[in-house]
């Protein structure tokens, strides 16, 4: 009895483990630091709070953006947002297309397209997005597949391996290789120091050998 209960408490131990491991490498999957650019909801990863620039008044309005890897475009924004929130109606450039299909088989069709800059904590971000009708969209704006790769804006964590850090751009790698350059320039300084030293240290040595009156050549005279 003992050993059967102590078996279920260690399968049910080791159950949570698990399963907090699962929702770990799931939170990891999203980087939520400012590398990616705007912070996310801890209730959805794939949420966030961004804003987005209004050209007209040089001012950022905020919206809640969707992380899409569904949708394989740029992005899509409703035209509610762009009307009423961005006040950019007037910017849209007209065009009349489906841009892909609802997992209902229905058409979405894209009225125009707007190009915007938006940013999140630090780093800003500009993407070309289709706007489209509807009143009961889930989202405000959505950015796709392609936007999320080109941006690296979510970054993979391994299927429970290690995880895989994000590609550096080419200012940081231009940094990185600097420091290491200096690093260099520092070590070799510092290697022709220890090596003068060492060679000061060792013809001193010598000299004060050769002219000491204890040497043995100055014995051997004395007692000649």
């Amino acid at each position: 009895m003992g050993f059967s209960l102590a078996l279920e408490v260690i399968l049910l131990y080791l159950l949570v483990t698990f399963w907090s491991a699962i929702q770990a490498r799931v939170w990891a999957t999203v980087d939520h630091s400012d590398h990616q650019g705007f912070p996310t909801t801890i209730d959805n990863p794939f949420v966030a709070d961004i804003q987005v620039l209004c050209p007209s008044s040089k001012e950022w309005e905020p919206l809640e953006l969707i992380v899409d890897t569904g949708y394989h475009g740029e992005g899509l924004v409703t035209r509610e947002a762009v009307e009423k929130r961005l006040k950019l109606g007037g910017s849209v450039v007209p065009v009349d297309e489906i841009i892909c299909y609802l997992l209902d088989g229905q058409p979405l069709r894209s009225t125009g397209t707007l190009d915007l800059v938006w940013k999140g904590y630090r780093k800003t971000f500009r993407t070309l997005f289709h706007v489209v009708d509807g009143d009961d969209l889930p989202y405000q704006i959505l950015v796709g597949a392609k936007a999320i790769h080109r941006e690296r804006i979510l970054k993979f964590g391994g299927f429970m391996g290690r995880n895989i850090p994000p590609k550096k751009s080419k200012e940081e790698k231009s940094s990185d290789e600097k420091r290491r350059e200096e690093r260099r320039k520092k070590a070799a300084e510092n290697d022709e120091k220890v090596a003068a030293n060492k060679s000061s240290r060792w013809d001193t040595q010598q000299h004060g050998e050769q002219s000491s009156p204890n040497s043995f050549t100055g014995f051997q005279e004395k007692t000649a």
